[in-house]
């Protein structure tokens, strides 16, 4: 009678760690919750993560999953605005596996990291990771998800030239980096357009902004541009030493940089052009802020707006404000956020505005968070328009 228990018992556990065919995230924890002991739990769960790849997406779901010893795990990113309190996981009862579900557009792209004790870590399970300004983080694409086939060099592709130099300014009292990229094969008798670029270091070194212009001019879909960027970090090796806070925060003494300092030195050692309508500023976050900002103000000086996720409603809600005292503007603006956590409420308004000022405004949003991923996978599509041949 004994034997035919045990053998009753051995057959049912077999039975629970059997896969089932196409087996769901809830089938599976269905199954670990029934199994009848620690063994047959940790076999199911064994067989289920040797099968899957993670985060495991279903449809519009995220199952986010940690396995290892810990007290206190938590999945933190944009999903979240990068609050381990706000993204708990939780212990499968009687296994080392944690879990959190969310649930993000099928076309989606997010950020994140595992917090686990207070210690921050790339998903072991993920190998996907993107480059953000604070270092990598682990990347989840949903299934219609398109990466940009842009920003990788290509030896196949001429490469610009860079220059770097510094600029004192006197109206900021401090000496900047500014790096100019001049495109391959650029003569020295037609004036270029100039794309002036905020947050200068990290739009190339982590943007890849100077790969893209390669392959935009090398394909024709853009013409020959001078490149400027300009880095708030008086010193590009020390972040504390950055006034991006300040100077982008519709700054006007920044603007007066740019326009009665900088664009002068520019003359002197590169054709640049002199119409506004060939200048656009690019920025992201504050930099779009600053970049919406000069080209209300100073249309004189530059016209084309490359605004990305940009940050309305810091200093004071100024441009906001703005919108609301200006009768018209002559300025062409192009406007990208993401929809997860990012600035899309003041985006909104702010294109609002300027389409009833009769500003040519174009506005893209997309499902992806705060992050440089986002802002440079979107990019080309905003050179294309301002700079088309």
């Amino acid at each position: 009678m004994r034997r035919m228990f045990t053998f009753t018992l051995l057959l049912l556990a077999a039975a629970m760690t059997r896969p089932s065919k196409a087996q769901t995230f809830q089938e599976f924890l269905a199954r670990v919750r029934s199994a009848p002991d620690s063994l047959a739990r940790t076999s199911i769960v064994n067989e289920f993560m040797s099968g899957h790849a993670f985060p495991l997406v279903e449809e519009r779901s995220i199952h986010f999953l940690y396995r290892g010893k810990g007290n206190t795990i938590a999945m933190a990113g944009d999903l979240n605005r990068w609050n381990p309190s706000a993204g708990p996981m939780t212990r499968i009862e009687g296994t080392d596996l944690f879990m959190r579900t969310e649930s993000l557009a099928v076309n989606g792209r997010v950020e994140y990291k595992i917090w686990v004790d207070s210690v921050w870590m790339l998903d072991p399970l993920n190998h996907k990771t993107s480059l953000g300004g604070y270092g990598e983080n682990s990347d989840i694409w949903m299934p219609h998800y398109k990466p940009s086939p842009f920003g990788t060099s290509d030896p196949k592709i001429p490469a610009g030239t860079l220059d770097t130099f510094r600029v004192r300014s006197a109206a900021l009292g401090r000496t900047y980096p500014v790096i100019v990229y001049k495109p391959h094969g650029a003569g020295a008798t037609a004036p270029l357009p100039a794309l002036f670029v905020t947050d200068g270091g990290e739009y190339l070194s982590i943007g890849k902004v100077h790969v893209i212009l390669d392959q935009l001019i090398a394909e024709k879909k853009i013409r020959p541009v001078l490149g400027i960027f300009i880095d708030p970090r008086t010193d590009p090796s020390n972040s504390s030493t950055s006034h991006r806070m300040t100077d982008y925060a519709a700054n006007d003494l920044f603007l007066d940089f740019l326009e009665k300092e900088l664009l002068p030195q520019l003359g002197k050692r590169y054709r640049i052009s002199a119409d506004s309508a060939d200048r656009a500023i690019l920025g992201a976050s504050m930099g779009g802020l600053i970049a919406t900002y000069a080209v209300l103000k100073r249309p004189e000086f530059i016209m084309n707006c490359c605004a990305q996720s940009p940050a309305y409603y810091q200093s004071d809600s100024t441009v906001l404000k703005i919108v609301d005292t200006l009768a018209a503007t002559r300025g062409k603006f192009y406007i990208q956020t993401g929809t997860v956590n990012d600035t899309r409420m003041e985006a909104l308004f702010v294109e609002k505005k300027l389409r009833a000022l009769g500003a040519l405004v174009k506005y893209e949003e997309f499902h992806e968070g705060h992050n440089w991923t986002n802002w440079k996978t979107h990019l080309p599509k905003m050179l294309e328009r301002f700079f088309r041949p």
